[in-house]
Order: structure tokens, then sequence, then C-alpha cells
């Protein structure tokens, strides 16, 4: 399984979802189609395994030692609702839509994600605690070094993520990610 992520406009895509519920099941003939209306982010990271195994170290390093409480916190609001295994961030009431991100929340979350210094994480997620995350991710990401996991697949799925998420906030759109 893969993701895509959508640049949409919100009003339109509000007005989709209350006519058609299953709204993701069309979202890649439309941008295919190129409606005005949507956008494919061809460059988000489509990797499953790349974004569940990140989450999966988000729970292990999450609330780590020696990172201030008021950056967890941020680190915390930004990663609980888009990195995660539960509370997705769902702003639009419509099925197989895997996570939908008003153009205000993509505001916040990039915001917060501005704010924290994800590098704070880098002890807690070199520990045992993420020991078979790293070498998941260095086999799915193809990273030679499990050392370098850190740096070469947490921190850029962060980034690409909040990258996406700034688009979203300077365009004033919505963003919505399927999983497929």
């Amino acid at each position: 399984m893969d993701f895509e992520a959508y640049l949409v406009d919100w009003k339109e895509a509000t007005k989709r979802a209350k006519e058609e519920p299953a709204l993701g099941e069309m979202l890649g003939e439309a941008a295919y189609n190129k409606e005005k209306w949507i956008q494919l982010l061809n460059w988000f990271p489509g990797s499953e395994n790349w974004y569940f195994e990140c989450a999966e170290a988000w729970e292990a390093i999450r609330g780590a030692e020696g990172v201030p409480a008021e950056v967890d916190a941020k680190a915390r609001e930004f990663m609980d609702h888009l990195i995660t295994y539960s509370d997705y961030c769902h702003d639009l009431p419509a099925e197989s839509v895997f996570l939908s991100i008003s153009p205000e929340s993509a505001a916040r979350f990039a915001a917060l994600a501005d704010d924290v210094d994800f590098t704070l994480y880098r002890d807690m997620f070199d520990s045992q605690a993420c020991e078979d995350v790293r070498e998941t991710l260095a086999e799915v990401l193809q990273i030679e070094d499990v050392e370098r996991t850190f740096e070469k697949g947490f921190l850029p799925y962060i980034k690409h993520f909040n990258r996406a998420l700034g688009l979203a906030a300077k365009k004033q759109k919505g963003l919505l990610v399927q999983l497929f």
C-alpha cells in the first residue's frame, strides 16, 4: 500500500464529501483529469512502511528525557495527529481518506513543526527502544548504515510532511492523504 497526497480547494472538497461520502475513491481520477480543485503532490513520501515505521518510532521516543516539556508538547500536537496509529486529523468527514487537513489546520501544524527541534529526540531514537524500527527503516529506504536512519529516514519524513503542510497553508488549500 502507498499514500497519495493532494492539495485541494477546501470548499470544493467539503461540498464533494457531502455529496459523495466515498470521496477518497474519486481523488486520483479527479487529479488525473486535472480538475481545477485538486492537485497531486507527486513528491509526497508515498511508502506506507515509511509512514508507519516513523509512527512506531514516535510511539517509542515521545516524552524523551532531556527534551523540554514545551518542545515535547508541540511535537506531540504535530505527530499525534499526523504521523500516528490513531487520532488522525479528520477535518473533513469523508470515507476512504486517510488524513483530511483543512487550510487552518495545515497552517497550525506547519507552525508547530517549525517550532520543534526534532533532533532533540535523536538519543532516544538511537537507543534500544527503536532498534527494530531503525533496521526496518534502513531496509525500506535502502540506507546502508543503520545508525543513520534518524537523519536519513525519520527526520526527512517529518520534513516532507511539513513541506506539504506549508504549501497547503501558503496556498490556503486543504491537504487530503489517501492510502491505497
